[in-house]
């Protein structure tokens, strides 16, 4: 019988050699044989009674199939295989008493089913505590600063070079809203609840000059005069007192540029005309007299850092001046303050 195990198990290495570990093989006779151990290319085979000494090695690599016999007390082995082993009824004894030998292998069955149960009641719990999490959310916020922008404008009563902060910048703020979701202690997602400006920024405002920078002697300057006393607004017709040739022009020219120095004021020039009367030649008939008398004065003196002759003669205009038998100006320019001296003088004259 011994024999024929060993053949059988020759016979059946290659099947044997891919088991599991723990692996049963049921030859069909009584005991058991079971896979215990898979060992550097190895498989050991041993009976169900566990003995060392019944054991047998498989080695692949070796040219003994069986390294170390067996001697079983059985002369049985009863396997349990999860591959079908085809057995012919000749190839086993009949001759032995298979109900006698038959070792009971239901203990180690149950054995076998209980210690699974345990594990894959370990396994169970394990997996249910590796997959188990924990969720929470939050709400959190975040400030940020939202930077002013700087803005520059081109002024024209600055001059090209000069630049001057007309409005300081400040800056403004934001505030986000977030909902956050942590598992297990780790950030998930994040989401936006709200998103709110709650301080606008204040832009800052630069003035850049534009205006040509006039660099000239100071002094009276004709060549403003000449402008502005070609325009409408110190013009007069042929039938104003200043056009006919008054007598008393010299002495208005006179008086203007007093007011241009400094050496009369405008409320004194003003006093000093306003009434004043006299008597000359009529222009329309020499053999005749003409009584004249200043009813009305209008007399401004400014100074301006504006060098655009037409913008000058604008600014004269507001002055809202009246007058129309003498209209006369006299301008100065500063070249330490780079501004412009203006007096002006109209008078009314009946005659």
């Amino acid at each position: 019988m011994k024999e024929k195990i060993l053949d059988f198990i020759n016979s059946t290495k290659e099947t044997l050699l891919g088991l599991s570990t723990g692996t049963q093989v049921a030859i069909g006779i009584a005991g058991v044989v079971a896979v215990t151990g898979v060992v550097a290319g190895a498989v050991v085979i041993s009976n169900a009674n566990n003995k060392a000494d019944d054991d047998y090695i498989f080695a692949k690599d070796s040219d003994t199939d069986i390294i170390e016999d067996i001697d079983l007390e059985n002369e049985d082995l009863d396997i349990d295989l999860d591959e079908d082993l085809d057995i012919e009824d000749d190839d086993i004894d009949n001759d032995n008493d298979l109900e006698n030998d038959t070792i009971n292998t239901t203990d180690d069955v149950a054995d076998n089913s209980s210690n699974n149960s345990s594990n894959s009641s370990n396994n169970s719990s394990s997996n249910n505590s590796s997959s188990s999490s924990t969720v929470t959310t939050k709400t959190e916020t975040k400030t940020e600063t939202i930077a002013y922008d700087t803005i520059r404008q081109n002024d024209a009563t600055l001059d090209k070079g000069t630049e001057v902060v007309k409005t300081n910048g400040s800056n403004g703020t934001r505030t986000i809203t977030y909902t956050v979701t942590y598992t297990n202690g780790t950030e998930t997602n994040r989401t936006i609840k709200s998103n709110v400006v709650t301080k606008q920024p204040v832009d800052k405002v630069i003035l850049v000059g534009t205006k040509e920078v006039v660099d000239k002697t100071s002094g009276r300057d004709y060549e403003l005069e000449s402008y502005l006393k070609s325009t409408s607004y110190f013009s007069v017709s042929s039938t104003k007192y200043h056009s006919m040739g008054g007598v008393k022009v010299s002495t208005f020219d006179s008086y203007l540029s007093q007011l241009h120095s400094g050496s009369i004021s405008e409320s004194g020039l003003r006093s000093t005309l306003l009434g004043m009367e006299w008597k000359e030649p009529n222009y329309h008939y020499p053999d005749s007299t003409m009584y004249c008398e200043i009813y009305d004065v209008s007399v401004v003196k400014f100074t301006t850092s504006e060098t655009d002759y037409a913008k000058i003669l604008n600014e004269i205009s507001s002055k809202n001046l009246s007058g129309g038998e003498y209209k006369n100006v006299m301008c100065s320019w500063d070249n330490t303050t780079k501004k412009y001296t203006i007096s002006v003088l109209r008078l009314s004259i009946s005659t």
